[in-house]
């Protein structure tokens, strides 16, 4: 969906600057997180539950699964889906829907911020 292609820094750097942005914009980490996976997710906005969830649902949430790839010592290729999540945290009955490549635009933007905290 979104992706963006590092020149600079390390491993640990990338992930600290993901973990970093994505706080600041109100994502908490997930679950299933490895070295090269991460998990972000927050709540659905009203606009999200409108789309999404329909007038009876109220647990949408947005999902944002990253991953990233290393080439060299110092290239790095993050990639990051955006998913929203029915029924979080409801095991069994949550349920994951992908969204669509035209929806990239904000997932966009954090791996550009990604980039320019990474690069010097």
């Amino acid at each position: 969906m979104a992706s963006v292609l590092l020149h600079t820094g390390t491993s640990e750097q990338v992930r600290q600057a993901l973990r970093d942005i994505f706080a600041e914009n109100l994502y908490r980490p997930g679950v299933s997180q490895g070295p090269d996976r991460l998990v972000f997710e927050r709540p659905g906005s009203s606009m999200d539950e409108i789309k999404y969830g329909g007038f009876f649902e109220n647990n949408i949430w947005v999902r944002v699964k990253v991953n990233i790839s290393r080439f060299g010592d110092t290239d790095h290729l993050v990639e990051a889906d955006a998913y929203i999540v029915r029924n979080h945290d409801e095991g069994f009955f949550e349920e994951e829907q992908k969204l669509y490549k035209i929806s990239k635009g904000p997932y966009q933007k954090l791996l550009n911020e990604v980039e320019k905290r990474v690069t010097p």
